[in-house]
């Protein structure tokens, strides 16, 4: 298939029996109707529940599934694919969900043109699983679950070669994107010119000190061993159920994933999760519950203390991602007021001292 639904209301029986069918997920018969729920208008466009109504001769085929489409802004849509936001999440459904299957939601379909920088996605719907919306407070029990999870999937490909074959994967670079260094240290500068009065003396510092450190940042974070990264592990983009050591955690969100040190997932999850007094008094717990988790998956070479090394680095990326979201995305102070809080992370770690 190279043609698909472009909004919401394109989704008919006829287009969803036809994805189904192709991807092996009817047998026989068709979808009768189609019911529609909007679910979000994100970032890169409208999510929905579809609810299928199979007719009288199919076998099977799902009752419902969340639809992720591409956005129908022109200028949104040009940024989000310049930046690959897209077609690294249809090659990943493509090529390693399937190897990861208990910690992804299952696809039903991934239909793209050619060029599959332009596409729709079909995953199973999770909306019988808890999660947690921005400013709620995610409980220990599943915070526990999400960084041991976390350590399973950077321990299956710890160090592993074969990850040469993804080359569409992000890597470490100044936005992981193939910005050049400039334009990074350009974007940093200005964030400080316009914003650096909404932030705190300390964050100051550190973005002061952001251009020249960049490249040993990057240095840093590709040093081996490397290994897969969802590149967004926020608490807003895992879905829980089950309980205590029970806990069973989905991974959604895969837009971004990197090849990289696994620490970088686990410093996003940390400081864009957790207001900053809760993040102090979990952190080093939840810290030792990774470690732990690494070792009972069979890495035995990567100390506790190594770990909080490459931890201080890896909470640059907060920083990083706070001057893509005021220059690049266009989210200017409401981005600010968003991480500047979090960002004290880096104060508390003494992140100033590991590239000073």
């Amino acid at each position: 298939m190279t043609s698909f639904p472009r909004t919401p209301d394109e989704i008919t029986p006829g287009w969803l029996t036809t994805a189904l069918a192709h991807a092996g997920h009817i047998d026989a018969g068709t979808v009768a109707r189609v019911h529609i729920e909007h679910l979000a208008s994100g970032l890169t466009g409208p999510v929905v529940i579809a609810k299928p109504v199979m007719s009288s001769l199919s076998l099977r085929g799902p009752t419902s599934m969340v639809i992720k489409m591409p956005t129908t802004d022109p200028d949104r849509l040009s940024l989000l694919s310049k930046r690959g936001m897209f077609h690294r999440e249809y090659h990943f459904y493509r090529k390693l969900a399937s190897k990861m299957p208990d910690i992804v939601p299952r696809h039903f379909f991934v239909e793209t043109n050619p060029e599959q920088t332009l596409g729709i996605i079909g995953l199973e719907d999770l909306s019988d699983m808890r999660t947690v919306g921005h400013g709620e407070s995610m409980p220990m029990d599943d915070a526990v679950a999400a960084v041991k999870t976390l350590a399973k999937m950077h321990a299956q490909w710890w160090g592993r070669s074969d990850l040469d074959q993804y080359d569409w994967l992000m890597h470490p670079g100044v936005y992981f994107d193939g910005e050049d260094l400039d334009q990074m240290s350009g974007n940093a500068r200005a964030v400080l010119g316009e914003f650096g009065d909404r932030l705190s003396p300390g964050v100051r510092k550190l973005l002061e000190m952001l251009p020249f450190a960049l490249p040993a940042i990057e240095a840093q974070w590709g040093a081996s061993p490397t290994t897969l990264c969802m590149g967004d592990a926020r608490g807003q983009n895992m879905f829980f159920n089950g309980n205590g050591g029970d806990t069973h955690v989905r991974l959604i969100d895969w837009q971004t994933p990197t090849r990289a040190k696994g620490v970088l997932d686990t410093a996003t999850f940390l400081v864009m999760t957790f207001d900053p007094e809760e993040r102090r008094s979990i952190e080093r717990d939840l810290l030792s519950e990774y470690h732990s988790e690494l070792v009972a998956q069979g890495i035995s070479d990567y100390s506790y203390e190594q770990l909080e090394i490459d931890f201080r680095w890896a909470l640059f990326r907060p920083l990083i991602m706070m001057v893509r979201a005021v220059t690049d995305m266009g989210f200017g102070a409401t981005a600010v007021a968003r991480f500047a809080p979090r960002l004290e992370a880096l104060v508390d770690w003494d992140c100033a001292e590991v590239i000073s």
